[in-house]
């Protein structure tokens, strides 16, 4: 037992209990979830011997946390390298532990960075880091003692977390790269170009989370592999237009994988191609579309879980609506299912406890995401806030006036029917019923509840919306994140219930200065870092993405810009390959 833990490097003293419950561990064999998983993967009791021992260490590093709401000098630009942005007001090198937890806005590294330890969705929704052009990002400490302790990465520790590397960058992870490692956490690894190398090991999905990658462009090289990288039922590793190396043969494995969809092509409806370079001792994984991907059937995954189901399918598949029927026998009744449908950035889940019934299951077709032609299509405001509801801005916003939750201050012309909306979304105000229990309200900011608004479009056969973006709320930072949340948001729900959304600016007390800048640079944002015309859900017209502004052509006052200022940021947009639609005052023949 001494020789096992002599492995570990010496013992302080402050180490004593740890060692002694190792020891005890050891010898009834009563290994943790997490340890035990790792063991698989690392190989044997003196390895993990060497992560447990070195736990306390992990005090040397110094905390931060990625917070730009925190920034003192606000609008904060959301890179990186700004010390305000860090909880620590030092931006984290060697010796740091970098922690994305407060579901604060997209990191972004636009430099050469990093040294420290990161930790992404670790105690806390993570957001997103963003590699872009131009930067490079070295993950994990690997100079501060042990590396076990210092120099993982994780992307969903415990919770949500996403990278995205885009075309120019870079990211080096010097030592274990896990994506969705503990349970309920999920993370996401999305890769539009650049490259990414993993020196030590790698793992989707590893100790009970769901690891999701999207090698879209660029190469990512993996220096170990195993039989077991890849874990868990929503777990997938899905090429398109890049590449991924993987050091040594691993056929066998990679083919595996494969065979089981956990290594899939374009979302499904590709096809996966692995070969083995004896002279470089390398396995590649490389993929080619389908011949027509669009009529590629979905894959459509049902799983028992104690109690109950699971049913999965890929956010990529054209279908979209999940359908149940007691029989298959003609005539067949489908009805829709209205239970909560979880997106996580790759994968749509509905969990239904089991039933004494027999039931059947299907998907049924989402709306056509290629054409405005015959559709009906709402405006979504998206506006609405509470206190406590985990947004920035953290204050009743659209639903009273002088944040008084009372009726003499309600700012809406009808109480919204909430009959159907969980305990979690609500919040309560200063209204009662006439039984005493209190009104209740929901947040724009709650995935959940918007998931609901497009789970009743999608029963009532609406086709989508046009979400809309108020110039003049992205000048605060508090409301530039609350507006980005629910455009996120609006995205799952589009993409979880089959209908359609497009954005549609609203230039309304738009300052004349800014306008042309903040608009074109809002789209930017939303196509290069939020990707969202990459969504399947977003509409198309003539080959195009959609994008409507409202508010030219008005001459009240409230709407500033000229003739000219309109034609400039129409033409800009169709520069862009976007087909612009514009609202116009009702009144717009006798202007």
């Amino acid at each position: 037992m001494a020789q096992d833990i002599s492995c570990a490097g010496p013992v302080r003293p402050s180490s004593a209990i740890l060692v002694d419950y190792v020891c005890k561990m050891v010898r009834h064999r009563e290994r943790p979830v997490e340890m035990r998983n790792l063991l698989k993967l690392c190989g044997g009791p003196a390895v993990w011997f060497f992560l447990c021992a070195g736990v306390l260490a992990r005090a040397q590093q110094t905390a931060t946390t990625w917070n730009p709401a925190g920034n003192p000098t606000q609008p904060s630009a959301d890179i990186w390298t700004t010390p305000g942005n860090w909880s620590g007001g030092i931006v984290p090198t060697h010796g740091y532990k970098a922690y994305f937890n407060a579901g604060a806005g997209p990191c972004i590294v636009n430099s050469t960075v990093g040294g420290c330890q990161l930790s992404i969705g670790d105690g806390g929704p993570g957001g997103i880091l963003i590699v872009t052009n131009g930067g490079s990002l070295s993950a994990g400490d690997n100079t501060a003692g042990n590396n076990d302790n210092y120099a993982w990465t994780a992307v969903g520790y415990s919770n949500t977390g996403e990278m995205d590397i885009e075309n120019g960058g870079s990211a080096t992870f010097n030592y274990h790269l896990w994506i969705g490692l503990n349970p309920g956490a999920v993370g996401t690894f999305i890769m539009n170009g650049g490259t990414a190398s993993v020196a030590g090991a790698f793992g989707l999905g590893f100790s009970g989370g769901t690891g999701i990658m999207h090698i879209n462009g660029g190469t990512l090289t993996l220096s170990q592999w195993a039989t077991n990288s890849i874990q868990g039922s929503g777990s997938v590793l899905d090429v398109g237009g890049g590449t991924v190396v993987i050091a040594g043969n691993q056929m066998a494995s990679v083919n595996g994988f494969i065979a089981n969809s956990k290594i899939t092509a374009y979302g499904g409806t590709g096809n996966v191609a692995c070969n083995y370079n004896a002279t470089a001792n390398t396995t590649t994984i490389t993929a080619t579309e389908g011949s027509s991907a669009s009529s590629n059937p979905a894959y459509f995954f049902i799983q028992l879980s104690g109690n109950n189901l699971v049913l999965s399918w890929p956010t990529s598949s054209v279908y979209y609506g999940l359908q149940s029927t007691t029989n298959l026998v003609a005539p067949v009744v489908w009805q829709s299912l209205t239970n909560a449908v979880v997106t996580t950035n790759g994968t749509n889940h509905v969990i239904l406890p089991l039933s004494s019934r027999t039931a059947f299951f299907s998907l049924n077709h989402g709306v056509d995401a290629t054409t405005m032609n015959g559709k009906l299509l709402m405006g979504y405001q998206g506006w609405f806030a509470c206190p406590n509801d985990g947004s920035a801005p953290n204050q009743w916003w659209h639903w009273f006036h002088n944040q008084t939750p009372t009726a003499a201050n309600a700012n809406t012309d009808f109480l919204p029917d909430t009959s159907e909306f969980t305990s979690n979304e609500l919040f309560s105000t200063g209204m009662t019923y006439s039984n005493g229990s209190p009104v209740q309200f929901y947040s724009s900011a709650a995935q959940e509840s918007v998931l609901r608004h497009f789970q009743w479009m999608q029963e009532n056969q609406l086709d989508g919306v046009f979400l809309q973006r108020f110039l003049t709320d992205l000048s605060s930072p508090q409301f530039y994140s609350f507006r980005n949340q629910v455009t996120a948001n609006v995205r799952a729900g589009a993409e979880a219930c089959g209908r359609v959304f497009a954005i549609m600016y609203d230039v309304s007390g738009q300052p004349t200065n800014t306008l042309v800048s903040n608009i074109t640079n809002d789209w930017l944002y939303l196509v290069n870092i939020m990707h969202i015309t990459n969504s399947t859900r977003y509409l198309h017209h003539k080959g195009k993405p959609v994008v409507a502004i409202w508010g030219f052509g008005f001459n009240d006052g409230g709407h500033l810009a000229s003739p000219q200022q309109a034609q400039t940021v129409i033409n800009w947009f169709k520069s862009q390959g976007v087909t612009v639609m514009g609202g116009v005052p009702t009144y717009w023949r006798t202007l």
